[in-house]
């Protein structure tokens, strides 16, 4: 099991929240989430809104640790669907997969994630390294 997103910046400290879970619901550290009737569970591509969960939780455990906001900074640990580009800076994008997430930087609908900005954000060229903002947060 690894990680499919993990933190490269944000403010001081990540503001989180512990929320609800089915017991033998199991969320890897590094997975992104979302809440389905009233639970979270593991997003998809068709995700509304999402959060991090840092830390994950296991079979038997009632609760998560979910991100609060988007005042940090991910980076996709598996390539992204294509490689990136100058003129994605900024641009609004989806996830993609079901077991291993990925960014979906070439697909605009959900619009759950936005390409960063900065210079430091990717590689032209590459499909490694990433760096997202969550545009679309679970509100918790």
């Amino acid at each position: 099991m690894s990680r499919d997103f993990k933190i490269v910046g944000g403010l001081d400290g990540i503001p989180t929240v512990f929320v609800a879970k089915a017991s033998a619901t199991v969320l890897e550290a590094g997975d992104i989430v979302t809440m389905i009737d009233g639970l979270a569970v593991k997003a998809g591509a068709t995700s509304a809104t999402i959060a991090y969960a840092p830390h994950g939780a296991a079979d038997g455990e009632l609760y998560v640790e979910m991100t609060r906001g988007n005042n940090f900074e991910l980076v996709g640990v598996k390539d992204a669907d294509v490689v990136f580009a100058v003129d994605q800076r900024g641009d609004a994008c989806d996830l993609k997969g079901t077991t291993d997430l990925i960014i979906d930087n070439d697909t605009s609908s959900t619009n759950v994630l936005q390409i960063c900005g900065d210079k430091d954000n990717g590689v032209v060229g590459s499909k490694a390294g990433i760096r997202v903002k969550i545009a679309k947060p679970v509100l918790l």
